[in-house]
């Protein structure tokens, strides 16, 4: 499936809970806005990529204007995102995709054009750097290639393909050498941006996709190869020298380790813990899932969690994309090419310092075939999801086909009531509870399914008014299934 994904990149280019009581909130994100284009086109899929810090948030729409491309920057006006400006690439070609990867770093933005041609080389990639000015507008900087491009590079060419840290900018080109593929470090000296190292694939398997997915915090390097081993997938770690190199420091597998599994195609550090994504294909066996590894006492980097994909009767791509930063876990789960709406799930650390299912950001609209969650990125209390094939504006009105829009979703910890709440979400109460839960929702509930943390199902209820009195002390997950065949994840704090 990963192949036939990457190809359609090669051919077509990329794309593209509220769970609570009726007075206590825990610490939920509630979406706050819907984003646009300010002028839409057809197959511009506005959503792309989202990158976001405290002051800026950018969407890219790499499809727009016959794939030329381009990146729409928003800039914060108290609890408001205002349109600040459009930016495209001072070379722009038709199929480039510029915007197709987005990401803020140490007062800079860096946007990836992974179809972009260098000279003769076609479809190498390229990345562009921008700078604010003293007037709040983003100019460009410089132009980034790597040192020996390829036919069919790509690089930067997935949301996943790019990562920074402070100065610093990892850019993964998984089309290199027949899908082998590659990784640049890109580091500013002075007011200028070099290449300052190339990391090729340690074992050179074709159609290894050695980049596809990158990651980094601090002195250490993550970079995923979904298609080693029959797509079976495979990390590789690397840590940094006193001089400043990168090393390889460590190789994993999942603990599966089986065929289309394509485990490495999203990954993502912060500190000592790093999470892997890998959306297994429906048809294989396999469970998508996301991965949790943490820095042991003696250096090395070990699975403590597996989270599960929740039951679908499609292929949920549960994990193509995954976040983790400030004690947040984002996995998103866009279910490309399906009819299911896709899902973004959060997660929060417990008193046991592991991953549990807090929420699910789930727009007051409707999100089915969107690819919804194909992009994510968070900051702080806001969380940003791109819906690249989106076909109606930020007022659910002129259709347009896949022109794409992008949802944030803000934080508060304020109680609320049901005078508040979205018209979409469910009402679970009381919550935490000790016996008994009562479900209301303005859509008509058919059944309600209650699972454990690893997915397990544990019984399935038509009723609205369910007996938990012998389901042990923990967190659960109530999965509601509405009358019209959408669904919706909940939690529920047994006590």
């Amino acid at each position: 499936m990963e192949n036939y994904l990457l190809s359609r990149i090669a051919k077509r280019g990329t794309l593209l809970v509220s769970c609570l009581s009726l007075s206590i909130v825990f610490g939920q994100y509630q979406q706050s806005a819907k984003l646009t284009a300010n002028v839409r086109e057809s197959r511009a899929e506005f959503g792309t990529a989202v990158a976001i810090n405290d002051q800026f948030l950018a969407v890219g729409a790499s499809r727009e204007t016959i794939a030329k491309g381009a990146v729409y920057i928003h800039r914060k006006n108290g609890s408001h995102w205002n349109f600040n400006q459009k930016i495209t690439a001072p070379d722009g070609v038709e199929m480039a995709e510029f915007g197709g990867s987005l990401k803020f770093g140490n007062n800079f933005l860096v946007a990836a054009a992974g179809r972009a041609d260098i000279d003769d080389i076609i479809r190498a990639g390229a990345l562009y750097i921008y700078e604010p000015n003293s007037n709040n507008q983003w100019t460009f900087a410089q132009k980034l290639i790597s040192s020996n491009p390829y036919n069919d590079g790509l690089l930067g060419v997935n949301p996943t393909s790019i990562a920074v840290d402070n100065n610093l900018i990892v850019a993964g080109a998984p089309g290199v050498d027949s899908w082998k593929g590659s990784v640049y470090i890109f580091e500013k000296v002075g007011n200028n941006w070099e290449e300052t190292q190339k990391i090729d694939a340690p074992e050179g398997i074709e159609f290894g996709n050695f980049g596809i997915g990158v990651g980094i915090s601090g002195s250490y390097l993550v970079i995923g190869a979904s298609g080693v081993n029959s797509n079976a997938g495979k990390i590789y770690i690397y840590k940094k020298n006193d001089s400043g190199q990168w090393l390889l420091n460590q190789s994993i597998v999942s603990s599966e380790n089986s065929p289309s599994f394509y485990f490495g195609n999203s990954v993502s550090m912060d500190g000592n813990e790093l999470v892997v994504g890998a959306y297994a294909e429906s048809d294989s066996g396999n469970i998508s899932s996301a991965y949790i590894y943490k820095l042991d006492n003696n250096g090395n980097w070990v699975e403590t969690q597996k989270i599960p994909s929740y039951e679908s009767s499609e292929h949920t791509y549960f994990a193509w994309t995954c976040e983790m930063k400030n004690n947040q876990l984002l996995i998103s789960s866009p279910h490309l090419y399906g009819q299911e709406p896709g899902r973004t799930l959060l997660y929060k650390k417990n008193s046991q310092n592991n991953w549990e299912f807090d929420q699910e950001l789930t727009p007051q609209n409707d999100i089915a075939e969107d690819f919804y969650g194909w992009s994510i990125a968070m900051n702080d209390n806001e969380i940003i999801v791109g819906s690249a094939r989106d076909n109606f504006d930020d007022n659910e009105e002129n259709e347009l086909n896949d022109a794409g829009s992008a949802y944030i979703f803000t934080s508060t910890d304020l109680a609320t009531n049901e005078s508040n709440l979205p018209k979409k979400d469910v009402k679970i109460y009381p919550n935490p509870a000790k016996d008994f839960i009562n479900i209301t929702s303005k859509q008509q509930i058919n059944s309600v399914e209650i699972l454990d943390q690893s997915g397990k199902r544990i019984s399935e209820s038509k009723e609205l008014k369910i007996n938990v009195s012998n389901l042990s002390k923990g967190i659960y997950i109530l999965k509601i299934k509405f009358s019209n065949g959408s669904s919706s994840i909940q939690k529920l704090i047994k006590q």
